[in-house]
Formats: structure tokens, sequence, C-alpha cells
């Protein structure tokens, strides 16, 4: 395990300084996740909670009660658990760095602490329906249906009543599990077994989000709609869940590859050699993208299509960048390996804010 761990780290740290600098902007749907957990819309209870974890210091004491907003936990989440298994001490502490620099590590902090105030919200809200009855157009059986997923009953959370979590065991863990189910945080559970063995941390790199996104985000909305249809007998409420989803990954995916494409704009004009009016570079490309194109790149890039999206290069690899399409499923490194080969080396790949950018006119 260590001549591997060892050997592993220097291309994992490569991979993560060049490919994830601007990672926070493809993040920006992860504030979506506690929303969708609590399978409903509360315009006012999302902007309390968002207040809250925006400094808020009741909102950091939640999450930090169970947690959830540990910077071991936040991470983990960043990085996920494959390749932080498979990096030595010294490279744990780079990355841990490199993602504070690049605010990723705040951002990862702040959905964890939204998460955890929504956690709380919708179990109170829960177990008072469950005690009290109906509230709007909530069916007391879903509410039951919700806290028992979560392993807790409407009794204990009304005794907790949102003080502290010391003596409510059940509680904690049911906050825990929601904010894990609703940010996600990749376990050993949510990849293949030979993804854990560290000879292939290279070729699993990147890899994890997928698995867990659609296993926790995409794949509980799957379990809703079928819950629901098993309880209703109805395609309508069945459907209802992904098309929540839907509605609310796609605006938030767009507004990070937007605000992706402008930082790449600013950074050109920062770091010497690259400019954004250099012939042939167009760091605004979704705007010359035809419909069919853009909404796929939404699809792809918002995380909808789960494990799915790892079958993408074989269909769209050769047309994208001119590499066989075994190139990119072999990992980050296996594209940088495949280039080196056929020559079409470019050392600014392998230089952190450079990687980001148009850099085939530098210098002129």
């Amino acid at each position: 395990g260590i001549p591997s761990t060892a050997a592993a780290t220097p291309g994992l740290l490569l991979n993560v300084t060049t490919l994830l600098s601007m990672a926070v902007f493809a993040s920006i749907p992860d504030a979506a996740g506690p929303i969708l957990r609590t399978r409903n819309f509360e315009l006012k209870n999302i902007a309390k909670n968002l207040y809250q974890a925006l400094g808020q210091k009741e909102g950091a004491d939640l999450a930090k009660s169970f947690g959830a907003n540990a910077h071991e936990a936040a991470a983990t989440t960043i990085l996920y658990a494959g390749e932080m298994d498979s990096l030595d001490r010294f490279g744990r502490i780079v990355s841990n760095g490199f993602f504070r620099y690049t605010q990723l590590e705040r951002w990862t902090v702040f959905t964890r602490k939204f998460a955890a105030g929504m956690g709380r919200d919708f179990l109170l809200k829960h177990a008072k329906i469950v005690k009290e009855g109906y509230e709007g157009d909530i069916d007391v059986r879903l509410s039951i249906r919700f806290l028992k997923e979560l392993g807790v009953s409407a009794d204990e959370i009304l005794e907790w009543n949102g003080g502290n979590l010391d003596n409510f065991a059940n509680v904690k863990t049911a906050l825990g599990r929601f904010v894990d189910e609703s940010i996600v945080r990749p376990n050993a559970a949510e990849r293949p077994i030979w993804a854990s063995d560290p000879h292939f941390a290279l070729v699993w790199q990147l890899k994890s989000f997928y698995y867990a996104y659609g296993k926790n985000i995409v794949g509980g909305l799957f379990r809703e709609g079928r819950a629901r249809y098993a309880e209703q007998d109805a395609i309508a409420p069945s459907v209802m869940p992904m098309l929540f989803g839907a509605a609310l990954l796609a605006p938030l995916t767009m507004l990070g590859w937007d605000l992706r494409e402008r930082f790449k704009i600013g950074l050109s004009w920062l770091l010497p050699g690259v400019s954004p009016n250099d012939p042939g570079v167009n760091y605004r490309a979704s705007r010359q993208m035809s419909g069919g194109e853009y909404w796929f790149e939404v699809l792809d890039r918002s995380g909808y299509l789960g494990p799915y999206a790892l079958a993408m290069p074989l269909f769209l690899e050769n047309k994208r960048y001119g590499n066989p399409f075994f190139v990119p499923i072999l990992g980050p490194s296996a594209e940088k390996a495949w280039n080196l080969f056929t020559g079409d080396f470019d050392g600014f790949d392998y230089l952190p804010g450079y990687s980001q950018l148009d850099t085939r006119n530098f210098g002129r």
C-alpha cells in the first residue's frame, strides 16, 4: 500500500492543481442538494437558512454540533474519498491548502451549514405534521416515511426541538444523514471495489463524484418518485421529484458555467502572456453553441446523469478533442500521457492557472 500511495501522490496532486482550479464554479449546483432533499421548495425557509449559513453564528454552531462543517469533512467532500485514501501526508497538506486558496473549501463548508439548517427545519416540520396532522397539501403518510428513512421518531425530534444534541443520538444521526445525502460526500460503498485499490487511484481520480451524486442526489429523487407511485398509484406524483430536480439543477449549472467563463476572461487579462483577444481564443464558447449542444452540456455538467456520465467519452471524446474514446476512461493522467505520446504536449497544461486557459498564442 505504501509504495503505491507514494507513487500516486505526484500524479494526483498534478491533476488537482491543474484541473480543479475553478471547481468552485462547477460546485454551485451543490447548493440545490439540501433543497432537493427536503422534497419541497419553501422560499422563506431557504432564505432563512442561506442567511444563517452565510455567517450567522447559529448556523455555524448547529453544523458544528454534529460535525457537518469540519474541515476534514470539507476536504473529503472536495477531493473525494478514493483520492484522499491514496495521498500521503504531504499530498493531503498541499491539496487542502490548494482548495482553501481557490475558495472551494469555503464553499463546501457553506453548503454543509446550509444543509444542516435545512435538515433541522425538515425534521421539526415533519415531526409536527405527524403529531398535529395535515399542513397544506402534505400527507401525514409522507412525513412518517420521511422520518423513518432518517431513523428518528417524531417524539424524539419534538423533545429535542432544536436544542442541544448531546442527549439525542438518533436526532444527531438523522441530521448527519440529511447533510450527507444533500451534499455529496463519497465513501467506499459508492465506488467499485477495484477503485479502492491505491494502484488504480490515477484511473479512478475525479470519477467518485458521478457515482456518489447519482446514488445520493439523483438516486434519491428517483427513489422518492418510486415511493410516491407505490403510495398513490399515479404517474404524476412519481415524476414530480425528477422534474423538481431538473428545475433546480439546470439554472444553477448554467450560472456556474457562465461564471466560470467570465472568470477565465479575467484570469487571461491577469496572467502575463495570454489574452482573451488573442486570435482564435473564445472563452464564451457557450454562446456559440446550438440549442441542442448547449442543453446537453448543461445536462452533463449538472451531474444529473450520475454514473452514466462516465460513458460520455465513448461517444464524444473523439469529436471534442480528437482523442480515442478509451483515453479519458483511464483518467486525467492517461490523457496527459497520451498527449505526450502523440506530440500534442503543452507545458502550460502543467501550470496551475494557465492550464485553464487557451495558451496556443502565448507571448504573441
